[in-house]
């Protein structure tokens, strides 16, 4: 009933107009939270069809950002190809597979996605979390420092690499990883945890260089 509901709907959007109305009447209608899942709904049953109206929805002001980012990757999913889905698959069980903890498996999926969408952010900031896992380091600190170029302000991403650079010994990589980790925004689960780390690491690595360096600025 809801599949025939979404197909009719959207059959019956031939115009910017009735689009426009369309979206008026999901922002009326529908509470911020539930509009991703409301959309969600649009691509599962409606395909390409529901391209229009996310493109429409996502350019209306007032949405928060993370809304605005979930309605991009439903965008994303609903204009993909047969090839883009496929790898989008090999991502979510790349994903699965690493939370898991078979990085091993999961490995080939998320080398398998990156290889058809190298500019994802998301991609190679999991593959790198992948290889570091695997004791890669060294790929670890480039597929992180490209999720870093792709996605800048995203504060994990530094954390991530600060991760991978302590592993590998690489202390003032470290520092400035954390130093820039600091300066972002974090409000993914278990920032405050990390906060703390990371500022504590920061404090101690500059009295020691103040310490080795007297006289030296810190810069």
């Amino acid at each position: 009933l809801l599949g025939r509901s979404v197909r009719e709907l959207l059959d019956g959007l031939e115009s910017p107009d009735e689009i426009d109305q369309a979206v008026a009447l999901i922002v009326d209608q529908v509470p911020e939270p539930e509009v991703p899942a409301f959309v969600a709904e649009l691509v599962r049953h409606g395909g390409k069809k529901a391209a229009p109206v996310i493109r429409v929805l996502s350019a209306r002001g007032g949405l928060t950002e993370d809304t605005v980012q979930a309605l991009d990757a439903l965008y994303r999913e609903a204009t993909a190809t047969a090839a883009d889905r496929a790898a989008l698959e090999a991502l979510e069980r790349g994903l699965e597979y690493l939370e898991a903890g078979r990085p091993r498996a999961a490995r080939r999926r998320l080398e398998r996605f990156v290889a058809r969408q190298p500019d994802s952010a998301e991609g190679r900031s999991a593959l790198g979390v992948c290889l570091l896992e695997l004791d890669e380091i060294d790929g670890a600190i480039d597929e992180l420092s490209e999720a870093i170029r792709l996605e800048p302000g995203q504060a994990l991403h530094r954390w991530n690499l600060a991760s991978a650079a302590k592993q590998a010994d690489r202390m003032g990589g470290c520092y400035l990883a954390l130093r820039d980790f600091l300066a972002l925004p974090d409000d993914a689960e278990g920032a405050d945890e990390r906060r703390t780390v990371a500022k504590s690491f920061v404090r101690a690595y500059e009295r020691m260089l103040r310490g080795n360096h007297p006289g030296v600025p810190l810069r």
